[in-house]
């Protein structure tokens, strides 16, 4: 199947599809069927999915700019190498997805599912992760800053060496994160010791 640019597909079929290299742009996709494809390289920019279901698919060094992916499921989808600038990817599930080396610069990460992922080293800085689910991620030396992390999950996640300076913590429980190696700022500092009991006075 041809894929058109500035088309609207709805409930497609794209099993296996082959689409590598290709570049799509103003695309919408509404509960689209990706499972198993091959889209190696692709580009989107201002693209569209929404319930889209990209089961064991291969989007391996692809590049997306302003596309959003609402509600989509990434399981054990290859994402190695993958950009994703500006992307809205909210209430998408990663479950047992292959992340390293992906690059995120800003957007809307909110309500997915990226328990268990090893992302060492990313940068997240100044991206939306409200009630995003970390839990048991490799996060070590990992960007943060100036993030808005309200309500996110952290637990059993690794942030040895992470950067939290400037970011929403609001409603992080930190009484299940090992904060060793932590770089945290004067307010998370507060945060924390009230959240074991402490009195600050300042």
């Amino acid at each position: 199947m041809e894929i058109i640019n500035d088309t609207d597909y709805t409930g497609a079929n794209l099993r296996n599809i082959e689409i590598i290299g290709k570049k799509l742009k103003g695309i919408r996709f509404i509960r689209c069927s990706f499972v198993n494809g091959k889209m190696d390289d692709i580009s989107t920019i201002g693209c569209s999915f929404v319930e889209c279901d990209f089961t064991q698919s291969s989007l391996n060094s692809s590049s997306h700019e302003q596309s959003a992916f609402s509600n989509c499921r990434f399981t054990g989808t290859n994402l190695f190498t993958s950009t994703f600038r500006d992307c809205k990817m909210t209430g998408s599930s990663f479950e047992s997805a292959k992340m390293i080396g992906i690059n995120i610069h800003g957007g809307d990460w909110s309500y997915t599912d990226l328990s268990r992922q090893n992302l060492k080293g990313i940068n997240f800085r100044q991206t939306r992760l409200v009630e995003t689910d970390f839990f048991g991620c490799n996060l070590t030396n990992a960007d943060f800053r100036d993030a808005d992390m309200t309500n996110a999950v952290f637990a059993q996640a690794k942030l040895s060496g992470a950067n939290l300076r400037g970011a929403k913590t609001s409603g992080v429980d930190y009484r299940n994160i090992d904060l060793r190696g932590v770089l945290l700022d004067i307010g998370q500092a507060i945060e924390v010791a009230s959240a074991f009991g402490a009195i600050v006075e300042l």
